[in-house]
């Protein structure tokens, strides 16, 4: 990170982590591997990539005492996205590029993310454009499956008809399908649950 921050990186998580087949290394291949090594995980805009990679390869790349490698990969989605809500910036960036946020409101309540489910920003991202998803997270161990946490989302912030409708559809966008059958699931959501009336019938109960 000493590195990384002066060529633009804001800060990093660090991974404290063991090799594992580094005796199948040693006899097999004929070089060794540390049995114990940090990974250090940079999220960065695309402009900045390239200078952070560098700084980090010229102070701790293959040519250096430390022989570390420096690896990108694209962020196409985003598990939880909570902290998310406080950088207005980052905000814009993932409402342009439609980039999910898997968000689990059961398991946020659980571990005091939030205070109760009433304060989750679900709701607000959604407002601003972002492409935010119920779901849950090991259900049997935060006792919520996703059911569960659709119903309380709703509940704890009193979604409209529309609100609900979009975050179906969100999840058909994040999913997996393929783009015909997401086509065919979006009629199919539709069909269940109709644009809102004039008068919100989803504020009576869910």
């Amino acid at each position: 990170m000493a590195a990384a921050r002066p060529a633009g990186a804001a800060g990093g998580t660090v991974l404290h982590s063991r090799r594992v087949g580094a005796e199948e290394a040693l006899s097999q291949w004929g070089f060794s591997l540390q049995e114990e090594k940090e990974a250090v995980m940079i999220l960065t805009r695309a402009e900045s990539k390239l200078a952070i990679m560098q700084a980090i390869c010229d102070s701790c790349g293959l040519q250096s005492e430390a022989q570390g490698i420096v690896l990108s990969l694209p962020v196409d989605r985003i598990d939880h996205g909570n902290a998310a809500a406080e950088d207005p910036a980052l905000l814009r960036i993932l409402a342009e590029r439609r980039i999910p946020l898997t968000m689990c409101p059961i398991s946020n309540l659980r571990l005091k993310v939030v205070p109760d489910l009433a304060a989750h920003p679900l709701k607000r991202m959604l407002a601003q454009g972002l492409c935010v998803t119920v779901n849950s997270d090991d259900p049997a161990y935060f006792l919520g499956y996703a059911s569960d946490n659709w119903a309380a989302v709703c509940r704890a912030l009193r979604l409209t008809r529309a609100e609900i409708l979009q975050l179906a559809l969100n999840g058909v966008e994040a999913s997996f399908l393929s783009d015909e059958r997401k086509a065919a699931l979006r009629q199919e959501v539709i069909a269940a649950l109709p644009a809102p009336p004039d008068r919100d019938p989803a504020r009576r109960g869910i």
